[in-house]
């Protein structure tokens, strides 16, 4: 292919890089991108919940791992970050393949991958070599299909991201050929997501699964003598990582921190290195008690999303669900939980999918008619309905649904607050026999990772249970189509249906958010499309 190529995905611009570097943007402040990179020392982290599994294709008890699992795995391509990438913008470049091929109908995506490529010197697998036949194995692990086809595997979570698949060719050692049996235009974008790692066999032919051992080909490798399980999770630079000088850092340490107050005092006082997606209010709290603290402030790359089941009373009855819409006040949520900054986001959708005058058209706050519809749907002195939350996951879950239960009551909807572990919040969703409950919307760098995801009856992060005949012929369309002008037409109306028609309010704010960090930290960028810390290319002044 050409050295840059772009795509337009449903409004989301994606540059395909195979070489060459992006015109440089502004540094954030203590990013130091000029300074030459220093390598040595250990880089802290925070997650709040302890890994259940290190095998993410096994459903609701696994989410934990995903950021870990993007230290250890490789995939075939990567999202670029670094200080001239916008937080929100998907720059696919090289990782494994070093070059690749789409065909004009986006059915056959075809991967050269780099020579001497190498998993860790790591049992069961032994640093042997990785190739076109591993990627194979991958990604038919992930589907269950070819050589996983009879192994009695459960259904992957994330099976949507190949959906349609047909075969996967090896003609030599170095390249891999994926067909699908229609045009699945998102999927050059979903082959650089780190949810779709290569994985070495030995582990499946020792274990039977992966949940128990993690060995890739990534930057770090997991030191499990040197872990403790909800304590500490310790990475070592893996020395034979096949980019050049790559990582900088001996060690990213994952501190196990259920607390936000704890996560907080620990950056304060250095024991974190840099804390994410901080609330706008504690990041201000912070930085005046700590004003050595370097602040990147960012537009959150996807919504708080409300999940509403469908196929369970009394969200089965559209007038309801309807009521819930209309009593959403975004613009108090935004003034609480973002000091007013931030956006009013739509449900499937992406934040440039609509511009803000025309998502402010589309959804209203109207307590008045929501009132009406709730008498009219059979509850003429109001309900209760329970809300499930994890109690594991910190005070924003929790602050979340402190204020929806304000805004609902004053229409006469009463939530019952139910905590749940947080496997076992995973679980309730995964099953759908969960009531109402919000969290942050994972996305895979395109918007058919919310809209299709969500909303298809076939996809197993259906956990509402919509099905709607309409929509789903949208959404399969819009997967079809390898134009992207078009593609994007079919993406607004299919979020236009849901939002206006069907099944509308369940994207509650996009708010904005803060990555702080130590002074000494240096070129360190995070990406909204990344699931993984992105400190490969970072390192220690210090």
């Amino acid at each position: 292919m050409s050295p840059k190529r772009w795509f337009v995905l449903a409004g989301l611009a994606v540059t395909v890089l195979a070489c060459g570097p992006q015109q440089r943007g502004s540094p954030a402040p203590g990013s130091g991108e000029a300074d030459t990179p220093k390598y040595g020392g250990v880089l802290h982290t925070r997650d709040s919940v302890n890994p259940a599994s290190w095998d993410l294709s096994m459903g609701g008890d696994v989410g934990p791992g995903g950021p870990m699992l993007a230290l250890t795995y490789d995939s075939i391509l990567r999202y670029k970050t670094g200080p001239d990438i916008d937080f929100s913008a998907v720059v696919i470049e090289p990782e494994l393949a070093e070059k690749w091929e789409v065909s004009p109908d986006a059915r056959t995506f075809t991967f050269h991958l780099r020579k001497g490529l190498k998993f860790a010197n790591l049992p069961p697998v032994n640093g042997r070599e990785l190739t076109a036949a591993d990627v194979k194995w991958t990604y038919e692990y992930w589907t269950r299909t070819g050589q996983l086809k009879e192994k009695g595997l459960p259904r992957n979570s994330f099976d949507w991201l190949f959906e349609g698949l047909d075969r996967v060719e090896t003609p030599d050692a170095q390249t891999v050929v994926v067909s699908f049996k229609a045009p699945f235009a998102p999927f050059l974008t979903y082959a650089a997501h780190d949810y779709v790692g290569i994985l070495p066999r030995e582990i499946f032919e020792q274990d039977g699964h992966y949940r128990d051992q993690v060995v890739g080909s990534g930057p770090f490798q997991l030191d499990a003598a040197a872990s403790q399980t909800g304590t500490r999770w310790v990475f070592k630079k893996n020395p034979d990582y096949w980019e050049p000088g790559k990582p900088y850092a001996d060690e990213v340490r994952m501190l196990v921190i259920p607390d936000d107050s704890t996560a907080y005092a620990a950056l304060q006082v250095g024991k974190l290195d840099v804390l994410d997606a901080v609330d706008f209010d504690i990041a201000e709290d912070l930085q005046r008690r700590a004003p050595h603290l370097a602040a990147r402030e960012l537009l959150r790359g996807s919504p708080v999303h409300l999940y509403v089941n469908h196929s369970r009373p009394p969200f089965d009855n559209f007038k309801v669900r309807k009521a819930v819409a209309l009593a959403l006040d975004r613009d108090e949520m935004l003034r609480v939980f973002s000091g007013g900054k931030g956006a009013w986001p739509l449900a499937g959708a992406f934040p440039d999918t609509f511009t803000q005058e025309e998502i402010r058209q589309m959804l209203r706050h109207d307590p008045e008619e929501a009132k009406r519809l709730i008498k009219e749907a059979g509850y003429p002195d109001g309900l209760s309905v329970n809300y499930q939350y994890s109690s594991e996951r910190g005070l924003s879950y929790v602050r979340d649904m402190e204020l929806l239960q304000a805004q609902l009551k004053k229409i006469g909807v009463n939530l019952i607050p139910e905590g749940l572990i947080h496997t076992d919040y995973l679980a309730v969703k995964k099953k759908g026999t969960h009531t109402i409950n919000a969290s942050g919307k994972k996305v895979f760098a395109d918007v058919d990772s919310y809209l299709y995801a969500i909303f298809h009856p076939n996809s197993a992060n259906n956990y509402d249970r919509v099905n709607d005949p309409k929509l789903t012929k949208l959404l399969e369309a819009q997967r079809a189509e390898a134009d992207p002008a078009k593609r994007k037409e079919i993406v607004r109306e299919a979020v236009r249906y849901l939002n206006t028609e069907c099944y509308c309010g369940i994207a509650l704010y996009l708010p904005a958010e803060f990555d702080l960090q130590q002074p000494y930290v240096k070129n360190y960028y995070r990406n909204a499309n990344r699931t993984g810390w992105a400190v490969i290319d970072s390192w220690l002044d210090k």
